[in-house]
C-alpha cells in the first residue's frame, strides 16, 4: 500500500487549521479506502508508519478521525472504520480520475517499451516517489515562488534514475537508457496533463512529509494565506470557462476557499499574450478536428475543448469558431462570481 498512499491524491479537508493535519487527514482516507472492507485503529497506525518518517502520535491520529467523521466523510462500526456513503462516490471518482490521468502519461510517454506495462508502472511511480522523497521541499518551494523549474531543480536526477533502474530485473535492458531519457521529457513538460499528474504526486509526497516536519509545518496555517493573491498561469486561465473540464468542479470549491480567505486570483500581461498564443492554436485545431472526424468520433474524445463544444451545440468548425471568439478574451471571473484582476506591475509578490 506505500506505493498508493505516496502517489494517490485526494483533495484536503479544509476544516483543519493546520497543513500538518489536513496531511494526516487526507492519509488517514487514502489508507480506509484502500483498505476497502473496514479498517482498525491499529491498521492505520500500522500503514502510517510505513510512509512517515517518525511516528504520529494516537491523539494526533484520533483529533483527525473526528473530525472526519464529523464532516461525514468516515464512519464507524463495531471499531472499524469505513468511508461515509456520503463521500464515497466522491473519492471514487477521484482516485479513479487519478488512475487515469496517470494511464494517460505512461502511454504518451513509454508505450513503446519492450518492458511489461505493469512493470513500467511500478518504476514509474517508485522512481516519482524516490524523486520527491529527496526534492519535495524544494519542488514546493519552487511551485509555490517561480512555477514549475522541471528537471533543473535536482542536480543529480540522473543519479536517481541510474539507481531505480540498476538493479531493477523486472525492467528489459534495452529500455533503460531510453526509459531515462522520456522520464526527463516528463518533468520538463509543460503539457497541462503531465503537469496535473506531476502536482498530484508532489502534493500527495509533500504532505506526507509536512506531517512529520511538525515546527516547520505547524507553522504554516490556513490564516497565513488571508488577504492574499494566487497567481494563475495560463493552464488555468485556460480552463475556467469550460464547463465539461474535469477540474470544473474543483475551481468551484477553491472559489469558495478563495472567497472565505479573501485570496484574489490574478495574472501578468506576460501570461496575458501567452494565453492569447496558446488559445489561438487550440481554436485552430478544435475547428479541424470538427470539420474532419464525425460526431461519434468526437464523442469519444477526452479534450475537454471538444466536449464543451459538443455541451454548446457546435456542429462544424464555424460554430466553434463563434464559441472560441468568447473564449479568447480573457477570463474576468474565476468559476462563479469572483473577478480575476490584471496585475499590471509586480508588487509584493515573488516570481
Amino acid at each position: 500500500m506505500k506505493r498508493e498512499l505516496h502517489t494517490i491524491y485526494i483533495k484536503h479537508d479544509g476544516q483543519f487549521k493546520t497543513l500538518s493535519k489536513i496531511a494526516l487527514s487526507q492519509l488517514i482516507l487514502k489508507i480506509v479506502y484502500l483498505k476497502g472492507d473496514g479498517t482498525l485503529m491499529r491498521q492505520i497506525e500500522a500503514e502510517l508508519s510505513t510512509v512517515l518518517s517518525s511516528p504520529v502520535s494516537k491523539i494526533d491520529i484520533e483529533d483527525a478521525i473526528r473530525v472526519l467523521i464529523k464532516a461525514r466523510k468516515l464512519n464507524v462500526k463495531s471499531n472499524r472504520h469505513f468511508i461515509h456513503n456520503d463521500y464515497k462516490d466522491d473519492l471514487k471518482r477521484e482516485v479513479e480520475s487519478n488512475k487515469n490521468l496517470l494511464t494517460k502519461v505512461l502511454d504518451k510517454y513509454f508505450s513503446k517499451a519492450e518492458s511489461k506495462k505493469q512493470n513500467i508502472e511500478d518504476w514509474f511511480n517508485d522512481t516519482v516517489i524516490c524523486f520527491f522523497e529527496k526534492y519535495s521541499f524544494e519542488w514546493f518551494q519552487q511551485i509555490a515562488f517561480k512555477g514549475k523549474n522541471g528537471s533543473n531543480i535536482v542536480p543529480n536526477v540522473h543519479e536517481i534514475l541510474n539507481n531505480n533502474l540498476l538493479n531493477n530485473l523486472s525492467i528489459v535492458e534495452a529500455d533503460k537508457d531510453w526509459l531515462k531519457s522520456q522520464f526527463i521529457k516528463f518533468i520538463d513538460s509543460e503539457d497541462a496533463d503531465d503537469n496535473l499528474l506531476f502536482w498530484y504526486y508532489g502534493i500527495s509526497m509533500f504532505s506526507s512529509r509536512l506531517i512529520t516536519a511538525r515546527n516547520y509545518a505547524d507553522g504554516i496555517t490556513i490564516e497565513m494565506f488571508k488577504d492574499s493573491k494566487f497567481i494563475l498561469d495560463t493552464n488555468i486561465l485556460m480552463i475556467l470557462d469550460l464547463e465539461e473540464h474535469e477540474l470544473s468542479n474543483s475551481l468551484k470549491s477553491l472559489e469558495t476557499i478563495f472567497k472565505q480567505l479573501n485570496i484574489t486570483p490574478v495574472y501578468f500581461n506576460i501570461t496575458r499574450d501567452e494565453y492569447l498564443r496558446a488559445m489561438d492554436w487550440r481554436r485552430k485545431e478544435t475547428i479541424n478536428v470538427f470539420n474532419n472526424f464525425n460526431l461519434s468520433v468526437l464523442k469519444s474524445s477526452d479534450c475537454a475543448f471538444i466536449q464543451t463544444a459538443l455541451r454548446r451545440g457546435c456542429q462544424n468548425g464555424e460554430d466553434v469558431s463563434r464559441m472560441f471568439t468568447g473564449l479568447m478574451a480573457m477570463p474576468s471571473i474565476f468559476s462563479g462570481d469572483l473577478p480575476i484582476i490584471n496585475q499590471c506591475r509586480l508588487v509584493n509578490v515573488y516570481l
